[in-house]
C-alpha cells in the first residue's frame, strides 16, 4: 500500500494501528498489500473501531496486515467473536476484489496466486 493511504489509516485508526512503530510486530513493516484493498481494510477498521468505543478497556491491535495467498489476511490480537467475523468478511470481500485496483477481479489458478481484475493482470 502507497505510503500516503497507509498514513491515512494510521492517523484515522491509532489505536487498531498501535503496534506499527514496535519492531517486535511485522506491522511495523507496514501494511502489506496492494492499494485496491484499501476501500475494504479501512471498513473493517471502521466497523472494530466502533465496536471497540463500547467496551471498557478496548483489546484489538492489528499484529499484521499482508496478502496472503491472494487474499487480505489481518492478524490481530485482543479479538472477540464480533471482531472475527469482520475480519472473515473482510478477507472473504478481497477474494473477489483487484488487489491493485478495487475493481472486481478473480483468482488466477496456478503460480503466485493472486486476485486482479483482468486490466491489472495484463
Amino acid at each position: 500500500m502507497t505510503p500516503e493511504l497507509e498514513q491515512k489509516l494510521f492517523a484515522d485508526f491509532p489505536t487498531l494501528f498501535e503496534y506499527r512503530s514496535n519492531r517486535m510486530y511485522p506491522m511495523a513493516y507496514g501494511i502489506e498489500h496492494g492499494d485496491g484493498w484499501y476501500g475494504i481494510l479501512r471498513a473493517a477498521c471502521f466497523i472494530i473501531a466502533r465496536h471497540e468505543e463500547k467496551k471498557a478497556e478496548p483489546t484489538f491491535r492489528f499484529t499484521q496486515v499482508k496478502e496472503k495467498f491472494g487474499t487480505l489476511r489481518l492478524y490481530n490480537e485482543g479479538f472477540d467473536d464480533y471482531t472475527d467475523g469482520v475480519i472473515k468478511m473482510a478477507e472473504s470481500m478481497s477474494a473477489v476484489t483487484c488487489e491493485q485496483c478495487g475493481s472486481p477481479g478473480t483468482q488466477n489458478k496456478g503460480g503466485w496466486i493472486s486476485t486482479l481484475c483482468e486490466g491489472c493482470r495484463k
